[in-house]
């Protein structure tokens, strides 16, 4: 059972991202996030990433707080696009729902409650790009499962591949040094990392 929380009632595509409201409540909320969200410096990573791809379509696991999905869905929304992301805990969703309605980007993002190994293959995509900052240990099984849901140019983002040792990551990373079909670098926007892996052409 998975439960979607949808936009407000509104073409999204007609409403125009307000940037320096989102700007504002970044800048204000910078430092106060937990741990569970990613520093403001891979959020502003991700956020120039969209946009140099001109991501549209994004999917999101693990959405915490909502301060990632705010960089995803500013950047989408300005290239016409939206966010879908998936957290498990109701609470933390509801929480995140409040972050996007104050910073404005409501419009632009679809929530799933579900878990995200269940519903990914459930999903038709096509996905510009997927960032993946859900449970670490489950980091290789949801690649393989949205691998599939790739645009011909689909890039795949992983969080905390720097920050957190331990066997699960040095796996994760050699699963993505050996992988065939896609070329990974890490970007050290903050101590934490970010393995962007994109396909090869």
């Amino acid at each position: 059972k998975y439960t979607i929380m949808r936009k407000n009632e509104i073409n999204f595509r007609g409403n125009m991202i307000d940037n320096a409201r989102v700007e504002k409540f970044l800048w204000q909320q910078k430092g106060q996030w937990n741990k569970w969200n990613i520093p403001y410096e891979d959020g502003q990573a991700l956020y120039d990433l969209v946009l140099r791809e001109r991501a549209k379509n994004i999917l999101e696991i693990g959405t915490s707080f909502g301060h990632s999905t705010i960089w995803l869905a500013w950047a989408a929304a300005q290239n016409g696009g939206e966010v879908l992301t998936m957290e498990v805990d109701h609470r933390v969703m509801e929480a995140a729902r409040r972050n996007f309605k104050i910073a404005g980007v409501l419009p632009y993002i679809l929530q799933c409650q579900t878990e995200a190994r269940r519903m990914v293959p459930k999903l038709s995509g096509p996905f510009d790009l997927v960032f993946s900052d859900g449970d670490r240990s489950h980091y290789i099984e949801i690649f393989e499962k949205v691998e599939p849901l790739l645009s011909s140019n689909g890039i795949i983002v992983t969080h905390n591949v720097t920050s957190h040792g331990g066997p699960k990551i040095k796996q994760y990373m050699e699963f993505l040094e050996n992988h065939p079909r896609f070329e990974t670098l890490i970007l050290n926007s903050s101590p934490e990392g970010l393995a962007i892996s994109r396909k090869r052409v």
